[in-house]
């Protein structure tokens, strides 16, 4: 994973250092605990002013990490002072690990073992410390094992004897562990700052998309719908010879399927901008309150006329308690898109049954069941995705496979949930469930708008 242009490489490098300068603060407060606490010990060994005087350095250079790493996370990306800052704080990093390092140099007492044994392994230990730290930043953590390493097999090889000898010669293994360790980590650290500049771009795109998505459907709805409206309108005029009688039957008969046609095209522009809309998250709700009695019997007012020319009763059992605050314009979508769907596939001489009850976790089922063709089990699986169709046995049905998709979208988008029970040739079941944050009193729902006036 590599940066793909120099300003990628820029925006890299600085990331880095400040992933360097966050983890120095975030480490900072526990060093001059540590400083005061190895001063305090090597005084036991050296002068005080000796000790005191290492101490002190440890303090500063801890102020001067402070005071860089705090500089360069305020200096912001560039080459001006984000350049010069990085490099103090490289600087700061490098003084404060020879001070550390200088412990084992200013307190190291000749031919007592076991002292000098406990301050290579402090020193080992900072250099782990050190390098995970630093880690960001491969001009600080080189540095650092190089002087740590020179400290070490200096004062080993000064002292002399089999124990330190044995360190001296194993210190190469423990320079490959420390530098693999901290290769481990600075690709580590690299590769999740690559991975979140990809998933910028990515949601950069994604976000440029959904504009032109955005743009694309508010076009397409003015340049669609207005010359469809005029052709359902000229044509619903020469079907209806509102001007006159057609002298060519055929002509009246190409008009009928003009204005079948237009109608067809319509809606499935409306239900692909009404599907767009609610994926974009754009949808606005409204909080009406009304009754699901109130919702069914306009659904059934709707459908009666066709469905005693098809054959089909139409069967209400609704508890007159259930009432809900839902979007009335979704509300009656969803009615209507279930009603349709039931209808369509419900023969001559089937029922259609709308029924709603409270549920036991306060909130409410609503249920639209036929006793149509059923749904295969292998198609449930995909009937309320877009343009998915799970019954084909209707002729002529010139369905776009849009309503279900868009009666679950809008289910979900109020919180609730759409199920699905069906076997061939025994029906079909779609239930809602109402959460209960959307189920108010009945009494509440007595002054909800009529249900016509937002049938649009």
């Amino acid at each position: 994973m590599k940066p793909q242009t120099p300003a990628q490489a820029e925006r890299l490098r600085t990331d880095m250092m400040a992933e360097l300068a966050r983890s120095t603060l975030r480490e900072l407060p526990m060093m001059p605990v540590a400083a005061v606490a190895l001063g305090t010990l090597g005084g036991m060994f050296v002068s005080g002013a000796v000790a005191v005087v290492w101490a002190s350095t440890m303090l500063l250079s801890c102020v001067s990490l402070w005071v860089t790493s705090r500089r360069f996370l305020g200096s912001g990306a560039g080459n001006g002072p984000s350049l010069l800052n990085g490099r103090l704080l490289i600087a700061a990093s490098i003084f404060q690990g020879v001070t550390t390092a200088g412990f084992t140099v200013v307190f190291w007492q000749a031919g007592v073992a076991e002292w000098n044994l406990m301050m290579l392994m402090i020193v080992m230990v900072s250099t782990i410390l050190g390098v995970s730290l630093t880690a960001t930043s491969i001009p600080t953590t080189a540095s650092l094992i190089v002087i740590y390493l020179a400290v070490t097999l200096s004062l080993c090889l000064t002292e002399g004897g089999q124990v330190f000898n044995a360190l001296a010669a194993l210190s190469p293994i423990f320079l490959g562990v420390v530098v693999g360790s901290a290769y481990r980590a600075h690709t580590r650290v690299r590769g999740l700052l690559v991975l979140g500049y990809e998933r910028d771009a990515l949601i950069d795109r994604l976000q440029t998309a959904d504009r032109t998505k955005s743009s694309f459907m508010a076009h397409m709805s003015h340049e669609l719908r207005t010359p469809l409206n005029a052709i359902l309108g000229f044509s619903e005029v020469m079907k209806d010879e509102v001007l006159g009688p057609m002298q060519n039957r055929v002509y009246k008969s190409y008009a009928g399927d003009i204005h079948t046609s237009g109608q067809h095209l319509l809606g499935l522009v409306n239900d692909i901008l009404d599907l767009a809309k609610i994926e974009a998250g754009k949808l606005e709700l409204t909080d009406d309150r009304f009754t699901m009695d109130a919702i069914v019997d306009t659904a059934f007012a709707l459908f009666r006329v066709q469905a005693q020319k098809r054959g089909v009763a139409l069967v209400k059992d609704v508890d007159p308690a259930v009432a809900v605050r839902w979007d009335l314009r979704a509300a009656k979508q969803i009615a209507l898109n279930l009603m349709s769907n039931a209808l369509k596939f419900t023969p001559a001489g089937g029922t259609i049954f709308a029924s709603s009850r409270l549920a036991a976790d306060g909130g409410a089922w609503v249920t639209v069941r036929d006793t149509g063709c059923g749904v295969a089990p292998e198609d449930q699986a995909r009937i309320f995705e877009s343009f998915g169709q799970g019954r084909h046995d209707v002729v002529g049905d010139q369905s776009t496979g849009l309503g279900l998709a868009i009666v679950k979208s809008l289910v979900e988008y109020h919180g609730g949930t759409v199920t699905l029970e069906s076997a061939v040739g025994d029906g079909a079941a779609f239930t809602i469930h109402v959460p209960a944050s959307r189920v108010v009193p009945a009494e509440q729902a007595a002054g909800a708008v009529d249900l016509g006036q937002r049938a649009a």
